[in-house]
């Protein structure tokens, strides 16, 4: 876009709201290549602008303890320019993760960028951007995929997105749908496999799986699924009842999110379904 911050790549419509576009290799001066399909967008907001933020790959949502983070060496932030605030120590040193500051990041561009949005976007555009705030209140699914269908979970349910590991460890006597057991950070988490649950065919490992750690009843569990695809927010208006096939299937998922008029339809789960009683007591047996 013509007169525009150097590290942004320009704007888009995402769900009826204007979202500015910033390169974070531009940001940290690094060399440009060609957006391909593994390039994700992170949404993150500043002083009340949400801005998109191109990176090369999101790998996972992380948890982490704050005995795992360290100060950053001064050498390695230059004065009014701390944009990495602190380093994650994970696997026993082994791998180091770097947290950025949104607000060290965005603080100088935040103010040209929502001139720029303001000055160059089309009036429509604004107005959608506008009215998206305005109508009622807003709910916050994590996407994921299983079988060719999507599926949601309140946000709030989910403690973490994580890889599925190459070795899941399958406890002899444990009950049948439980997958295994997993090293999660030096804590062993009981996985289940989504697929199975839902009583569809099994899949083969893939890269694109991920484990949806969840709050069961206290108990952290994991859930694989075939693929995580992102945190949607929309109105709650466009989440309406599920028809009535079965009392099992209106308690786990009596909700739907219709979009798009219908060419978009997201099955929204009730975590506290995805297991019954009798399982939810054999499931604290194995995590004790």
């Amino acid at each position: 876009m013509a007169r525009s911050p150097e590290h942004m790549l320009g704007l888009m419509n995402l769900r009826g709201r204007l979202l500015p576009l910033v390169s974070l290799r531009r940001v940290f001066a690094m060399e440009e290549r060609p957006l391909e399909d593994h390039n994700r967008v992170i949404v993150v907001t500043f002083q009340g602008l949400s801005v998109g933020v191109v990176v090369d790959q999101v790998r996972e949502v992380l948890r982490v303890s704050d005995a795992c983070r360290d100060a950053v060496p001064q050498l390695l932030n230059r004065p009014g320019e701390e944009e990495v605030i602190a380093i994650c120590r994970l696997e026993e040193g082994k791998r180091l993760l770097s947290v950025l500051s949104a607000a060290a990041l965005f603080e100088q561009a935040a103010a040209a960028l929502e001139e720029h949005i303001h000055n160059n976007a089309p009036e429509e555009a604004v107005m959608e951007h506008m009215e998206s705030y305005g109508e009622g209140e807003e709910t916050q699914l994590v996407v994921f995929q299983l079988a060719g269908q999507e599926y949601g979970v309140s946000v709030e349910a989910v403690q973490e997105i994580t890889r599925v590991p190459e070795q899941v460890t399958v406890v002899p006597r444990t009950p049948s749908f439980i997958e295994g057991l997993i090293n999660l950070r030096g804590t062993i988490l009981p996985v289940i496999d989504m697929r199975q649950r839902f009583s569809f065919p099994p899949m083969g490992r893939s890269d694109r799986q991920r484990i949806l750690v969840l709050n069961l009843d206290g108990v952290r569990t994991g859930f694989i699924t075939d693929s995580v695809s992102e945190v949607l927010r929309l109105s709650s208006r466009l989440i309406e009842e599920s028809p009535r096939i079965s009392e099992h299937q209106a308690r786990l998922m009596g909700r739907v999110a219709n979009l798009k008029e219908g060419r978009r339809m997201i099955q929204v789960l009730n975590v506290d379904a995805l297991l019954d009683e009798d399982e939810q007591r054999q499931l604290a047996q194995v995590a004790a």
